[in-house]
């Protein structure tokens, strides 16, 4: 009688080329200020030391490009040189309120207020203005959603976002971003690091609150392959009633359906479904993203 096979030991949280890396000791870390972001804008240093790779780490990412660290950092120091910061530009060649933006996706901030106060004290015509704007025009969230403020959330991902929006000056997605087909080297590394999208605080409040009002499982589905009918199969397959998804906000067809929004190829092929929510996330530069919830219609 053969000795029958033991299932592999569950493996803990990795970080590839590292053998000491500990999310408990990131997190542990980010509760101390200041936090171990970039200093004087060096990501590889920053990276590395959090998550405990080798000083000579020559690891490969792999996403919209292939680049190792020192690649990422070498573009980086090159600042907005050929073009690499060009996602807009006021009459005087720059771009204001950064800080503005990212602070909508604070914890500590009330998001719709937050969206209010970054669209009331934009000056007319600026890349505020028109990022208020079209962000205020997206949203859709039910007035029973309620989000909480936290003064002491911890969210690396969202910290190291709001660095690289001040590094790249990307000042949040207007109408035209959409059209924009660049993108920056860093990505790669935060995409392996952190994931498709940035978390923020009220995009996992909503999640929260949705799974705990259902019933069923909630299907969560982040930057979801179009290709092949994969999305069209998995809600084929899915018999809950409510599904999340994280993605592209615009028609630009980053990661998604080619000329369309998630929500408009639900209208169309879904009809069983209904939005109800949809709030924008922290956007990478020259990307537009949001959070949406599709609610499956009653009988």
């Amino acid at each position: 009688m053969s000795t029958p096979v033991k299932p592999p030991t569950p493996r803990g949280p990795l970080a590839t080329g590292s053998s000491t890396f500990n999310p408990d000791t990131v997190f542990r870390q980010w509760s101390i200020k200041p936090r171990p972001l970039p200093q004087n804008n060096d990501l590889r240093t920053s990276i590395i030391q959090t998550f405990s790779l080798p000083q000579n780490d020559q690891y490969t990412y792999h996403a919209i490009a292939s680049v190792t660290l020192s690649q990422v950092q070498e573009a980086i120091d090159h600042g907005r040189q050929g073009g690499l910061h060009a996602w807009y530009r006021d009459e005087e060649g720059r771009v204001n309120d950064i800080q503005a933006y990212t602070q909508v996706f604070s914890p500590t901030t009330t998001p719709a207020k937050a969206l209010i106060a970054f669209a009331s004290n934009a000056k007319k015509s600026s890349i505020r203005a028109l990022s208020a704007a079209y962000l205020q025009s997206q949203r859709l969230l039910l007035s029973h959603i309620v989000i909480p403020r936290q003064k002491n959330y911890i969210n690396p991902a969202y910290d190291f976002w709001a660095w690289t929006s001040e590094c790249l000056e990307w000042g949040g997605p207007t109408p035209l971003t959409e059209k924009l087909q660049s993108s920056r080297h860093i990505l790669p590394v935060f995409m392996h690091h952190f994931g498709c999208v940035v978390p923020s605080f009220e995009a996992l409040e909503i999640i929260k609150q949705e799974t705990q009002g259902c019933k069923d499982s909630v299907l969560l589905l982040v930057y979801p392959i179009v290709g092949a009918e994969f999305t069209k199969k998995v809600l084929d397959a899915y018999e809950g009633t409510t599904v999340v998804v994280a993605g592209t906000q615009n028609r630009s067809g980053y990661t998604a359906f080619r000329d369309m929004r998630i929500d408009e190829w639900i209208a169309r092929e879904r009809k069983e479904y209904s939005k109800t929510v949809q709030v924008a996330l922290p956007s990478f530069a020259g990307k537009d993203e949001a959070l949406f919830v599709f609610e499956r219609k009653g009988p």
